[in-house]
C-alpha cells in the first residue's frame, strides 16, 4: 500500500508542463531547436543569398549595396494561421551611390541603415526571397506585422 501524501498530485503541473513543451515545437511538430540549428548551419549561405537577391532587385534606386554587418539580434516566429516559420535577423547595411547617378551628391547615402532580413523555413529547408525590411529591428518588425505570429525563440 502506498502511504498517503507520498505521491501528491499538483493539478497545476500538467498545464504548465504542456505550455512549456508547446514552446519546444512548432504547430507542425517540428522541434524549435532543430529549426534553429538548421538556420545556424546554413546561415552564411542564407545571408549571402539574401543580400544578392535584394541587391539584384535594384532597391534602393540609385544605390549599390556595399557592405552588411549581421547583428546578433534575431526573432524566430511562426505564422499561427499557416504554420510558416520565419526568421527575422538584424543587419546593418551600407550603400554607395551609382557613379554618375542622381544619388551621387546626397550625403545620406553613406548613412548606415538598420534593417531586418527575412528567411523562411518550408519543407524542412531554410530559404530567402531577398526580403529586407529597412529601418526596422527584428523587434520593431514583429510589432508591425501583427498578432498572427507566435514567437518561438529570440536572441534576447
Amino acid at each position: 500500500m502506498i502511504p498517503t501524501g507520498v505521491f501528491r498530485f499538483d493539478s497545476r503541473l500538467p498545464v504548465s508542463f504542456l505550455k512549456k513543451i508547446s514552446n519546444w515545437f512548432t504547430s507542425a511538430g517540428v522541434s524549435v531547436s532543430h529549426v534553429r540549428k538548421q538556420y545556424e548551419r546554413h546561415q552564411q549561405e542564407l545571408h549571402r543569398n539574401c543580400i544578392a537577391i535584394a541587391a539584384a532587385a535594384g532597391s534602393p534606386r540609385g544605390l549599390v549595396w556595399s557592405h552588411q554587418q549581421w547583428l546578433t539580434s534575431w526573432i524566430l516566429v511562426e505564422d499561427t494561421s499557416t504554420g510558416l516559420i520565419t526568421m527575422l535577423h538584424g543587419v546593418n547595411l551600407s550603400f554607395e551611390a551609382v557613379a554618375g547617378g542622381e544619388m551621387e551628391e546626397v550625403d545620406a547615402v553613406s548613412t548606415i541603415r538598420d534593417a531586418t532580413a527575412v528567411f523562411h523555413y518550408q519543407d524542412g529547408r531554410w530559404g530567402t526571397g531577398g526580403r529586407v525590411l529597412f529601418n526596422m529591428s527584428p523587434e520593431s518588425a514583429i510589432e508591425s506585422i501583427g498578432d498572427d505570429f507566435r514567437i518561438l525563440a529570440s536572441s534576447n
